[in-house]
């Protein structure tokens, strides 16, 4: 699993480290719609947990998800991501020749 963290960037842990963390059975924040392109949060059940919260980037119907270590990262990485989500949702593509 790729779990970012603001301060240390990007680190790959292996699915067991985190077995036992817990996301909550709702989605706390989404921008868009699965089908064309968008952006769901779900946080964790605990928030002393080593993972804070798992972000799931869609693009038609596929998702794509990441884990953010504390707040200020998935923060960040929303920020990060956001305007290019946006972008693809309008399907409004420039031609480049």
């Amino acid at each position: 699993m790729n779990v970012y963290d603001l301060q240390h960037g990007w680190s790959t842990y292996p699915s067991e480290a985190c077995e036992g963390i817990a996301f909550e059975s709702h989605v706390e924040w989404y921008w868009g719609d699965p089908n064309t392109s968008g952006v769901e949060v779900m946080l964790a059940e605990s928030l002393t947990a080593t993972l804070f919260a798992k972000v799931t980037v869609w693009f038609r119907g596929q998702g794509i998800v990441h884990y953010m270590a504390d707040a200020a990262s998935l923060a960040a990485y929303v920020a990060q991501v956001l305007p290019g989500v946006k972008a693809l949702a309008q399907q409004e593509y420039r031609v480049i020749e």
